[in-house]
């Protein structure tokens, strides 16, 4: 098997891809067929009588071109005028999208740094002022004098929609229960908070039975 490696202007010059006049697609200067559909009945018909004129569009990190009718990684296909060789394995790239995708992928680890960053931030910023909100989905670690979330976890099997809460309503629950300080655990459903949905920011109510029943039985009354 021969292995040959080419540019996308050395590809576009010596095989010459067609146009999709199937569903005429823009993507890849008018030469994608897609995976689905129209496109992806076409050629598994074409393939089958004209295997040499088929290419796939392989997603491995960045995008290339391979000779060949493929399944894996593929994220659509290509037909061309020419037909490459049987004994050829030619893979087509375009450097500058490689490059690309290396930048992104720096941009990803330099994120991850910050993210490290933010949290040492986090520890030095509330530490000593945080207190630890319960739930049956996970819990959430907030400032005591903010009521900002600046850490939740989510067990295996809970609500990820926690993660949404962004402000606890010290104030409210400060007030309810007469006290100048929060304690060090609160059960979420004992709290008031501020949590984002859609974009916006929404405000959910304390579960107003639940803790009267509970203010009740911290008394020691019958319920």
């Amino acid at each position: 098997m021969e292995t040959i490696e080419l540019t996308w202007d050395q590809f576009e010059e010596q095989y010459k891809p067609i146009q999709n006049h199937i569903t005429k697609r823009d993507e890849f200067n008018g030469w994608l067929f897609e995976t689905y559909g129209e496109d992806n009945v076409y050629i598994n018909r074409f393939a089958k009588e004209h295997a040499e004129n088929v290419w796939t569009i392989l997603d491995i990190g960045y995008l290339v071109i391979g000779s060949g009718w493929h399944f894996v990684d593929r994220f659509g296909y290509i037909i061309t005028e020419i037909p490459f060789e049987s004994n050829q394995d030619i893979t087509v790239f375009d450097q500058e999208d490689i490059d690309h995708e290396m930048e992104v992928e720096l941009d990803l680890e330099e994120s991850e740094d910050d993210e490290i960053v933010k949290r040492m931030e986090d520890f030095f910023r509330f530490g000593g002022f945080e207190f630890r909100i319960t739930s049956s989905s996970g819990e959430l670690i907030a400032n005591k004098i903010t009521g900002e979330v600046f850490q939740s976890e989510i067990y295996p099997r809970g609500d990820p929609s926690i993660k949404n809460i962004k402000t606890f309503d010290i104030e409210e629950y400060k007030r309810y229960y007469e006290v100048n300080e929060m304690p060090e655990s609160v059960d979420i459903l004992d709290l008031g908070y501020d949590y984002e949905i859609d974009g916006k920011l929404a405000y959910e109510e304390p579960a107003h039975h639940w803790r009267k029943e509970t203010k009740k039985m911290r008394k020691g009354k019958d319920i």
